[in-house]
């Protein structure tokens, strides 16, 4: 993992330099209300584009020269895309007819919405987000006839209850035996994105590990977690650790795969194994912002989780700790 980006949470001020404006769809060209022919120009496609990685993926195609246009829910705020020459169109994640419109014309998808959680009780939504979600993608890459799907899974779909020990693309993924609840999610949906490609879809497969970076405009977890130690809010840390990649490199193997990748491919997108000490030394040598002295073994600490899970609840704050987290902090 790049220390730049760890550097580029804390000193992100960019401004887009993309010439500004928002192209009109090009998806169809529609001589009436009722007739549209397929446009002729190819584009690439995002969904899940105002998120962390989205954004990044989104930019870093603009940068490319890629005709890009990415799929956002109406009135949902793009911050890190402003500016940024790139079309837009609102549809809903559920909503096949919408998003077979969004991806007319396209040669690639990629799907990186999702929902990520480590709170126990979201099962429902993120089964709703990440499976049924990615099947409506599916499905509409079809009608539409897209050239590739590449679907962003993640390293979470693989078995690593017993960890640490390397995991390859043959280790195999299974949905039975991941740690939590997103984890089983991303493996059903790339369950589907597999046999869709069985089907005849082309599809790529990425699965990245955890990921941290600029820009990160409407902080990440790990962004809140760096927040939260600017602000000394962390009276103590927790032991373990678990791969980290820079967010840059993530989408720029999400293009590879997109554009080198074999059809029904998965490929892992790693960075470097980091400490939570780690990550808490780099801050304080970069900052000169002290870190918490009091480290607690991430197994001791385990019994604890309840507890503060409930004071997140009460405060309406996103957890920075969950039992989940910890377990795959202490397996890594």
């Amino acid at each position: 993992m790049r220390l730049s980006a760890i550097a580029g949470m804390i000193t992100f001020h960019e401004s887009p330099s993309e010439t500004a404006g928002t192209r009109q769809s090009r998806g169809y060209l529609c001589t009436d209300n009722r007739t549209c022919l397929r446009a002729v120009q190819l584009v690439v496609v995002v969904t899940g584009a105002t998120g962390h990685l989205g954004t990044v993926l989104v930019r870093m195609l603009v940068a490319s020269g890629e005709d890009v246009r990415y799929v956002a829910r109406a009135g949902s705020r793009a911050e890190g895309l402003e500016g940024i020459r790139a079309e837009r169109v609102d549809a809903d994640l559920f909503d096949v007819d919408a998003l077979e419109r969004a991806f007319a014309g396209a040669s690639v998808v990629y799907h990186s919405a999702a929902l990520i959680s480590i709170v126990p009780g979201d099962d429902l939504e993120l089964h709703r987000v990440n499976v049924e979600g990615t099947r409506s993608v599916i499905e509409a890459a079809r009608r539409a006839g897209v050239g590739r799907l590449v679907n962003v899974s993640s390293i979470e779909a693989f078995p690593i209850e017993y960890g640490p020990y390397p995991i390859t693309e043959s280790h195999g993924w299974d949905p039975d035996r991941t740690m939590m609840a997103y984890g089983r999610t991303k493996a059903l949906g790339m369950q589907a994105a597999l046999e869709a490609g069985r089907d005849g879809l082309d599809v790529v497969v990425c699965c990245p590990t955890a990921f941290l970076g600029p820009p990160d405009y409407r902080s990440s977890p790990v962004g809140l977690f760096v927040r939260d130690y600017l602000r000394r809010r962390l009276p103590a840390y927790v032991s373990g650790g678990f791969d980290f990649a820079d967010v840059r490199d993530i989408a720029a193997g999400l293009i590879l795969a997109a554009r080198r990748g074999a059809p029904g491919s998965v490929y892992l997108l790693p960075g470097s194994y980091v400490t939570i000490p780690d990550i808490l030394h780099t801050l304080e040598e970069m900052t000169g912002v002290p870190k918490p002295r009091v480290c607690l073994p991430s197994a001791a600490a385990l019994p604890l989780m309840p507890l503060v899970e409930a004071y997140y609840r009460l405060s309406g704050r996103p957890p920075r700790f969950t039992r989940y987290s910890l377990k795959i902090l202490t397996l890594g």
